[in-house]
């Protein structure tokens, strides 16, 4: 009998603990199925990322106003051209590195001549936002260099009315690596885009012209994309 009277007690203590701790349990479950759903009706654009990866891919094209500088050139006027392509953001949060293959016209005017040079760049650029990475809305800072090959040169020559062009005319390098300093913005477009806007300062860090003297590519690239998050 002695026996039974401490065996009931303990049982029911036993039954409580059971039971409390399958409670316990069960609330823990849920509690991790809300934040999983909570987590899956953020954007994108608003979760934090932990890990290094790429954060964005983002297609983007544009217009630069480019000419050149330097003591050994005739070409004091500026050209417009195309640029456009797609870069990534590889990084971690609000710093990352972006790199990517751009195509962009570079030249120069002199009334009579207009250079053209098209080449395919890397850019190689430091990035930071400034309101952060996973915020709906940020600005951000840049700057780096842009590797460049040239694909295609032109010359275009206008006489009596008339316009000529010489190509492959041998006048730039076939190599150019323009520092980049810039900025930009991003805006959230939907749950997994954003809307990006960017301005860039380029300058040859390295002479462009074949021939005596030093002559240096510039300009500024006016670029707007659609970012796709990952």
């Amino acid at each position: 009998m002695k026996a039974l009277n401490f065996i009931r007690p303990l049982s029911l203590i036993v039954f409580l603990f059971v039971g409390h701790m399958a409670k316990a349990q069960e609330k823990g479950l849920l509690s991790e199925l809300e934040n999983e759903q909570i987590h899956a009706k953020q954007p994108k654009s608003s979760r934090a990322r932990d890990g290094f990866g790429i954060q964005r891919i983002t297609p983007q094209v544009g217009f630069s106003i480019a000419g050149v500088t330097g003591p050994n050139t005739g070409f004091k006027g500026s050209t417009g051209g195309f640029v456009g392509g797609a870069t990534l953001d590889l990084g971690n949060r609000d710093f990352v590195f972006e790199t990517g293959l751009l195509y962009r016209q570079a030249g120069a005017s002199s009334g009579t001549f207009t250079l053209t040079a098209d080449y395919l760049s890397v850019p190689l650029l430091a990035k930071f936002f400034i309101n952060g990475s996973s915020a709906p809305a940020s600005f951000f800072i840049r700057a780096g260099v842009m590797p460049s090959m040239l694909v295609r040169e032109n010359v275009s020559v206008k006489f009596s009315g008339d316009s000529y062009n010489i190509r492959d005319a041998q006048l730039v390098n076939s190599f150019d690596l323009p520092g980049v300093v810039g900025l930009g913005s991003k805006f959230s477009a939907g749950s997994s885009t954003e809307f990006v806007i960017s301005a860039d300062l380029m300058r040859s860090l390295i002479k462009v012209n074949r021939g005596p003297g030093t002559v240096y590519h510039q300009g500024i690239a006016l670029m707007s994309g659609v970012a796709i998050l990952l």
